[in-house]
């Protein structure tokens, strides 16, 4: 499945590209212990959707339902944290 960032390139520096599960692995191998936690996943549709029209903003309130459902996914299933857009690492030294 091709991740849909290639519809909004203006919105990323040319050289940008989304970490794998290996390179968050690679990462968290060089310390003594490490998490990371996955968000959003549907809550991007209203800002695809927005940049796409270039009207930002526009969708907040869908936004913000779809993040409530986001979470839900998660909890619910967490190997589709790979297919979410950003992730918060933490690392421990």
């Amino acid at each position: 499945m091709r991740p849909p960032r290639h519809l909004t390139p203006h919105l990323r520096s040319p050289t940008e590209r989304a970490l794998s599960m290996a390179d968050i692995a690679w990462m968290g191998s060089h310390f003594r212990g490490y998490r990371h936690e996955e968000f959003i996943l549907l809550s991007i549709l209203p800002v695809l959707a927005a940049a796409l029209a270039r009207k930002r903003g526009a969708l907040d309130g869908w936004r913000r339902g779809l993040q409530a459902v986001d979470r839900k996914l998660l909890a619910a299933a967490p190997a589709l944290g790979r297919f979410y857009w950003e992730t918060v690492i933490t690392c421990e030294r």
